[in-house]
């Protein structure tokens, strides 16, 4: 983050790791960001072990005004962009 800084602000993020307590470090979650409406999307089974993804990292990223989508819940998260805006695209 200190190498990148500014450049990681993103419109759309996978949450690293399954959503473990171990990722999106507060700093990470900031540099992601920015000013951009965000949305995160974590990887992870209906009946994950390991307590994942945890409820204290996504509390994390909806701090930062994140919509977080998930796939245990939902299945695939498909994304869509036309250069400018990003939009989730309901597969189901």
């Amino acid at each position: 983050m200190r190498v990148y800084g500014e450049q990681l602000a993103s419109h759309v993020v996978k949450i690293p790791h399954h959503g473990s307590v171990t990722s999106s470090t507060p700093g990470f979650v900031d540099a992601v960001s920015g000013e951009n409406r965000l949305w995160a999307v974590v990887s992870v089974g209906r009946k994950a072990q390991y307590g994942m993804p945890s409820q204290n990292v996504l509390a994390r990223w909806r701090r930062h005004e994140a919509t977080v989508r998930s796939t245990a819940s939902q299945g695939a998260v498909w994304m869509r962009t036309n250069g400018s805006s990003v939009w989730q695209v309901l597969w189901k």
